[in-house]
């Protein structure tokens, strides 16, 4: 089937530190498109939810991220969004370059 592929990743887990006494619990999902063989677009969103301690509120995460393969192995990646408020709230922004090293594990489906 020819085509753009597509992948949607969800994300749940529950969050507990005992320093602070404090749990959440984040919900979430990304959603990636792939136009080229060398690039991914995608977006992300994740919801928190302060369960237990002295912060009962909620906030979320947003960002938009791009992957591009610039070599045998070697990726550029940009994210960019909100943050979620745990950690400021503000301008997230990450740029990051991600080289493979050593040889992949193969598995072959029969």
């Amino acid at each position: 089937m020819d085509g753009v592929p597509i992948t949607f990743l969800s994300l749940g887990r529950f969050l507990r530190d005992v320093r602070t006494d404090t749990s959440a619990i984040d919900v979430g999902g990304r959603f990636v498109v792939q136009p080229r063989d060398d690039l991914a677009l995608g977006i992300e969103y994740v919801q928190r939810w302060h369960v237990a301690g002295p912060d009962r509120a909620w906030t979320y995460r947003a960002a938009g991220l791009v992957e591009h393969r610039i070599g045998e192995g070697a990726y550029l990646t940009a994210t960019i969004g909100k943050d979620l408020d745990d950690n400021g709230g503000g301008l997230l922004s990450l740029l990051g370059l991600r080289v493979d090293v050593g040889e992949q594990p193969q598995l072959v489906l029969k």
